[in-house]
Parts: C-alpha cells; sequence; structure tokens
C-alpha cells in the first residue's frame, strides 16, 4: 500500500510539474509578448526567478550577493567549458573516426565549438557585471537599458513593470550554462554514435564485434541511468517545491509593500524622535535675565572663568519638580522610539529570511 501511494504521489509531482511549465510559459508570453517565447525556450527560469528576488530586494547587501554569485557562476563555467573543449579536440583524433558516420564528426565539432563560447560569455559576463560598482548600477543591468519603451501596455503587466527582470538580461546570463549544456550532450551523442559505428561495421578488429557491442551497450545503459536519475529527482523536487511565477510576483509585491510600510513607521519614529529631543533640549536651556546684554546670551561673549561657575550653578538648578519629570518622561519616550526602531528592523530581517 505505501507503494501505491508513493507511486501516485510521484505521478501527482510530475503532473503538477508539467502543468505548472504550461502555466509558465502563458506566464511569459503575457508579461513578454514575443521576448517571452524566446525567453521560455532558451532562458532559465531559475535565474528569472533568482534576478525578481534581487530586484525586488530592499537592501543592497543581497543585490551585490548576486553579482558575486553570478561572477562565481562564470568562473566554474569557464573552468568546466575548457575542460570539455580539451576532450572534444581529443575525440576528433580517434581512431577510424572518420570510416564512422559524419554526424559523429559533426556533433565532435559542435561540442568544441559551443565549450569555447561558453567560456567566452562567461569571461564576457564576468567582465560586464564587474563594471557594475554600486548596487543601482546592478539594479539597472537587470532592469534593461530599454525598459521604458519597451513596457508592457497591459495594466496586469504594467502593475509588475518595476519588479520585472530584461529578458535580454537573464539571456546573457543563462548563455554560458546553456552552451555548456549543449557541449555536453553533443559530445555524448557523437560518442555514443561512434560506439555503435564500431560495433555494427567492426572497425575494431582486435576486440571484435562482440566486445565494441558490449562496450556500446555498457555506454547506452549508464547513460540512460544517469540521465534517469537525474532528471527524475529533478522533477520531483521542481514538483514539491514548485510555485508559479505570478504568486512569486505576488508575494514579492506584498513584501515591498510591507517592507515600505516598516519603512515608513522607522522614519516617523525617527522623525518623532528627534523632534523630541529638538522640544526636550529648548524646554531645558535657560532662558537669560531680562538686565543681560543679546551677545552674551547667544553665547558670543565668553564669560571669565570665575563667572561663568555661578551661572552653570544657577542654570542647573533652575530646574524643579515639574521639569524634572517632563524631562524623565521624554527620556522614557524616546527610550520606547528606540524599542519600536528595534522591533521594525527584527520584522523585516524575519521577512527577509523568508525569501
Amino acid at each position: 500500500m505505501a507503494e501505491v501511494v508513493s507511486v501516485i504521489s510521484l505521478f501527482v509531482g510530475i503532473a503538477s510539474t508539467v502543468t505548472g511549465t504550461g502555466r509558465s510559459l502563458f506566464f511569459f508570453l503575457e508579461h513578454y509578448r514575443l521576448p517571452g517565447l524566446i525567453l521560455y525556450v532558451f532562458g532559465s527560469r531559475g535565474m528569472w526567478r533568482v534576478q525578481t528576488q534581487t530586484l525586488c530586494s530592499p537592501t543592497d547587501d543581497h543585490v551585490m550577493d548576486f553579482k558575486k554569485s553570478v561572477q562565481e557562476d562564470s568562473n566554474i563555467i569557464a573552468v568546466a567549458g575548457t575542460i570539455i573543449a580539451q576532450i572534444a579536440i581529443t575525440a576528433l583524433s580517434l581512431n577510424d573516426l572518420s570510416r564512422t558516420h559524419w554526424v559523429a564528426r559533426a556533433a565532435f565539432t559542435l561540442s568544441l565549438v559551443s565549450a569555447t563560447m561558453s567560456v567566452y560569455y562567461a569571461t564576457r559576463q564576468y567582465r560586464s557585471l564587474g563594471r557594475c560598482l554600486h548596487p543601482e548600477e546592478v539594479r539597472d543591468w537587470i532592469k534593461g537599458k530599454h525598459r521604458k519603451e519597451n513596457s508592457a501596455s497591459s495594466s496586469e503587466s504594467s502593475k509588475y513593470q518595476d519588479m520585472l527582470p530584461s529578458p535580454a538580461s537573464v539571456l546573457t546570463v543563462s548563455a554560458p550554462n546553456m552552451l555548456l549544456s549543449a557541449s555536453l550532450h553533443s559530445f555524448l551523442i557523437g560518442l555514443g554514435i561512434y560506439f555503435g559505428y564500431t560495433w555494427t561495421r567492426n572497425l575494431d578488429a582486435d576486440a571484435g564485434v562482440h566486445g565494441s557491442r558490449a562496450v556500446f551497450i555498457t555506454y547506452l545503459i549508464g547513460l540512460i541511468v544517469c540521465y534517469g536519475i537525474f532528471g527524475l529527482s529533478s522533477l520531483v523536487v521542481a514538483g514539491q517545491s514548485y510555485q508559479s511565477e505570478k504568486s512569486l510576483l505576488h508575494d514579492l509585491q506584498q513584501f515591498m509593500n510591507a517592507a515600505r510600510a516598516i519603512r515608513r513607521d522607522d522614519e516617523e519614529g525617527s522623525r518623532r524622535g528627534r523632534d523630541a529631543k529638538r522640544t526636550l533640549l529648548r524646554d531645558i536651556t535657560p532662558t537669560p535675565s531680562r538686565g543681560q546684554d543679546v551677545d552674551e546670551a547667544a553665547g558670543l561673549v565668553v564669560p571669565s572663568r570665575r563667572e561663568s561657575r555661578p551661572k552653570v550653578q544657577q542654570g542647573s538648578g533652575a530646574l524643579d519638580e515639574k521639569d524634572r519629570e517632563e524631562l524623565v518622561h521624554a527620556l522614557r519616550d524616546l527610550v520606547e522610539l528606540r524599542k519600536q526602531v528595534a522591533d521594525v528592523d527584527e520584522r523585516l530581517m524575519r521577512v527577509l529570511t523568508k525569501l
């Protein structure tokens, strides 16, 4: 019974993933029109989510963390692309490769070209993001230069216009990884064709037909198992943690509204604290006597050392019991405002950790 339930839950997860894929296509077409189709086919939806959350983040640290993460990915892709390019060059010199089908050589050549271009785009992406020194420059890079000219006309799209990354930025970040994947798949296809023709045409006389067939079958089984494990786990994880792009935008919009409200409360609390301190200083400042010179009352005339001490004592003794109580209440209000500001910061951090 437990096995049946697990199988049913697996199929439900796969079905929800497929349904979510259709909803994602409709979402990108609604908000981006034709570029949305290109973004859906060639771009990474995971990278789109990361860029959207970066644009909606109220702190600059998250924006700079995004820049650092993309640059680290560029370094990794550049190293992996270099390794695959070297393997593809070695594969072009395999024995009896010219006696196999031309698709094998074409696949190895495509693998070499894709790996080389992935290294180029990764280094170019690293340099372009390295020129963005400030968080606002990174946000402008994500939004794109022509956001206002190419803004969508529908009210639903315009509502989320400032929260959507540009297709160019998503494709730019996704291109190196996409080219690296294409290079790896092309190499595996070419290697499979080479092993198949080595078996069917008996190109390796020393190994014989049976040996070449065993190598080809081992290659196919290993490839299918590896792809099956990775693909099935990806489907299950995506089905369990799937959140549509539309619901993500809705949640981020609510978060931004809450962050703005918290920021307004913080500014209002700071303003009231400053006003309270000004009022307190104004109330406890001693006023000059009627016979005192105006310049001396304004502090322009420095009194002698002998005359200054009685004035300080007179000013310090001018506070009666009522003034002291007012001072105590004002200080208590200031402490309460500080506590409210600390509570606001704590609420904001809790909301940020949920993202």
